[in-house]
């Protein structure tokens, strides 16, 4: 059923009521106007068994609410907080599955909008993949310089870079060998310094450009791209 069509059926059924209500309510003061004149001008001693059976009704319907009231507060009392009606058997056949359907949609959305680790970037961190752990862009730019060391020493262990030997120096060292073009060491020593010294985190494209200039130096020390 459409929403139109659900809200005309709900003003038709609340017209109804209200009218059964009305005339319901009319009926009881006309018979009781009826009981009440006909006691009053016959025979005035009916008043007392008129007002007490009024009063014994009054009293009876008061109780008989309270009971319900009581009733119904206990049975609500005795239902656990965890417990919600969402099995077949708790609920009507469309109830149920207006809230299963709607539970599974929920589900749906609540997955589809959950981020997942590959399409999540942290600043400074590669995205983590199925099969590999993010990579801290600052820390293999680091590294880096150990490879080129291994790379160098296997062509010469006189280019085995000495303990205290800055990056820059040892660079400058493999260019002044023609081992390394200059133009390749000037832009990696730029990229490595703003890592090391930098104030802000390596970024993933900065990192790729890194690669980049990385692989270039390697092939001209001879090692794998």
């Amino acid at each position: 059923m459409s929403l139109g069509g659900r809200v005309l059926a709900r003003l038709r059924d609340i017209t109804v009521l209200s009218l059964f209500l009305a005339l319901t309510g009319c009926c009881l003061i006309l018979c009781s106007w009826d009981v009440f004149w006909r006691a009053f001008t016959k025979d005035k001693r009916s008043l007392f068994t008129f007002g007490g059976s009024v009063a014994l009704l009054g009293v009876c319907a008061f109780f008989i609410i309270l009971s319900r009231v009581i009733s119904g507060k206990t049975a609500l009392a005795d239902i656990p907080k965890v417990f919600v009606p969402i099995n077949q058997s708790d609920l009507p056949k469309p109830v149920y599955w207006l809230v299963n359907t709607e539970l599974s949609r929920v589900s749906s959305v609540a997955m589809e909008a959950k981020p997942l680790p590959e399409t999540v970037a942290i600043t400074g961190w590669g995205r983590t993949s199925a099969t590999s752990e993010p990579i801290y862009f600052q820390s293999a730019v680091l590294e880096t310089v150990d490879i080129i060391n291994q790379k160098a020493s296997q062509l010469s262990p006189s280019l085995t870079r000495r303990p205290g030997m800055t990056v820059k120096r040892y660079i400058d060292t493999l260019v002044g060998q023609s081992l390394v073009d200059a133009t390749v060491a000037r832009f990696y020593l730029e990229l490595y310094e703003k890592a090391q010294y930098g104030r802000e985190e390596t970024t993933e494209s900065e990192y790729a450009d890194f690669l980049k200039v990385f692989a270039l130096l390697l092939k001209n020390l001879g090692g794998p791209v």
